[in-house]
């Protein structure tokens, strides 16, 4: 699995940054600056003496190429339009651009797309001021975990999460995997039951998957079914049975 992707996006109902957000993280997850994932053996960060501490990123070309490509192909799919690679070039001036060079030359070969680019920091800043200036946003491990996490609090964290690879696919809630909670039936269900939205688009079973999504977004226009997160007392049974009604 190496291409993680989270869908923000507003529903009618519950708090939302904006009413009209519609925007697609697209996170290399393989490689980057999560050290444990970086070596054949060993990890990513070591100690020369006891005051130091090194942390190593890996990027290859291959793995960026991959990640570029799979962009590219899921914006077409879904009809999206504009691409905006988010880096930090002018600090980390090799790696960084080393990536945004690799995704421009891919690119090239999809003429309907718009990509642009953007510094990291100014991307996590107009997520809050301008995030209608988003529809896909693509970038390595580290930035797209923190800016993912960021636009999912603009939308009350009702988003879903797909880890894809080349021969399959995970899909799974990571907001509300609250470990703590797990047992007390009071968690909110819906970013799960997103997933399984996603899952029902990857297995071409669209019509199912439509149906589903319009069920989720016509329990929380109701309004009448929340649980805790969301301002009310309902329990995980009762939104996933007002889900399923």
């Amino acid at each position: 699995l190496y291409a993680e992707v989270r869908p923000v996006q507003s529903y009618p109902g519950v708090w939302c940054h904006r009413d009209n957000l519609d925007i697609i993280i697209i996170r290399e997850t393989p490689q980057g600056f999560l050290a444990a994932r970086n070596l054949y053996k060993g990890n990513g960060e070591f100690m020369p003496d006891r005051d130091t501490v090194l942390s190593l990123r890996v990027l290859t070309r291959h793995a960026c190429e991959r990640i570029a490509r799979f962009a590219c192909d899921y914006s077409l799919r879904l009809s999206r339009k504009k691409i905006t690679v988010a880096h930090k070039g002018n600090v980390l001036r090799m790696g960084d651009n080393f990536f945004l060079d690799i995704c421009r030359e891919v690119a090239k070969n999809y003429a309907h797309l718009q990509i642009n680019d953007e510094y990291i920091d100014t991307v996590a800043n107009k997520l809050i001021s301008h995030p209608e200036d988003y529809d896909v946003i693509l970038t390595t491990n580290m930035y797209g975990d923190i800016v993912s996490d960021e636009a999912a609090a603009l939308v009350s964290s009702l988003v879903p999460t797909a880890n894809f690879g080349e021969h399959g696919a995970i899909f799974r809630p990571i907001h509300e995997a609250l470990l703590e909670m797990a047992g007390k039936n009071i968690v909110n269900p819906v970013p799960a039951i997103l997933c399984a939205v996603m899952m029902l688009e990857y297995l071409g079973a669209d019509a199912a998957a439509s149906d589903l999504r319009r069920a989720v977004g016509a329990v929380l226009s109701e309004g009448r079914v929340k649980t805790a997160d969301l301002g009310g007392k309902a329990s995980t049974d009762d939104m996933t049975g007002a889900v399923r009604k």
